[in-house]
């Protein structure tokens, strides 16, 4: 909508380059388990990386705002 396709794009690459080496090294040694964690790492930065690109186009706060409680039910989840 705000036409930041490199911003949207950008994360993606870098996260598909990271995925990519990293599972390469962690597949053989630790198979479907290190396969699952770089999977999580890797999604986790690229959100994080994609929300410091555009965080000057969002109110971070409101977006944020209550998220702990999501945490707090993860964690009794967990």
């Amino acid at each position: 909508a705000f036409e930041k396709d490199k911003q949207y794009v950008l994360p993606l690459l870098l996260g598909a380059i990271i995925s990519l080496t990293l599972n390469i090294i962690f597949i053989p040694r630790y198979g479907a388990i290190g396969a699952t964690i770089v999977i999580v790492a890797v999604e986790f930065m690229v959100c994080f990386f994609r929300i410091y690109l555009i965080r000057k186009y969002l109110d971070l706060k409101f977006m944020f705002q209550g998220v702990y409680t999501y945490f707090f039910a993860a964690l009794i989840t967990f």
